[in-house]
């Protein structure tokens, strides 16, 4: 019965049909529009919590920054879904006082060139990157450059279009 998105300028707001199909559902399903912003609970019990890190402010420069990005923790397990955040939005996500360390990080923006930075992959330290992507993409995700920065790191990444589905399994800590 909710929705979470962030708020965006008006002149931000996407004109494409998927944008307005969105709308569309939310309208018919009568569904509650809830602002993502940091530091929003989305949900919480005794075992399960899910965060919204960011967005932070009302006014980036680019349309991906202002993607919701989600930490889940169940348990000692955590991850972190980053959306299509780009480096201004990671650089602040990296200067805030949280908590961003994570078992699973899912890379910021399919994995282009200018996303999941060095300053990023400091902060969380995960044990393992996915990377959500199509194959033969028209940017060329995921780009070498940020495949080389979790190469570098000696992160293990698994990638969408290679693997199919991917499933962290929490009884037996390890990617299925």
């Amino acid at each position: 019965g909710e929705i979470i998105l962030p708020k965006i300028h008006d002149s931000d707001i996407p004109t494409t049909i998927v944008y307005d199909n969105l709308l569309d559902a939310i309208d018919y399903n009568g569904c509650e529009v809830k602002r993502a912003m940091g530091g929003l609970t989305i949900y919480s019990d005794q075992d399960c919590t899910l965060k919204c890190l960011a967005p932070n402010q009302d006014n980036y420069a680019s349309l991906n920054d202002y993607s919701a990005i989600i930490k889940v923790e169940y348990g000692e397990f955590e991850a972190i879904f980053m959306g299509d955040a780009e480096d201004d939005l990671e650089d602040e996500l990296a200067n805030l006082n949280v908590n961003l360390q994570a078992d699973v990080l899912k890379v910021a923006h399919h994995g282009s060139a200018t996303a999941t930075s060095y300053n990023i992959l400091n902060k969380v330290k995960p044990e393992y990157a996915i990377i959500s992507v199509n194959e033969d993409n028209e940017y060329g995700h995921p780009h070498s450059q940020m495949l080389k920065r979790l190469t570098d790191m000696g992160i293990p990444y698994y990638i969408t279009y290679e693997t199919g589905n991917i499933v962290y399994s929490l009884d037996t800590q390890t990617i299925i």
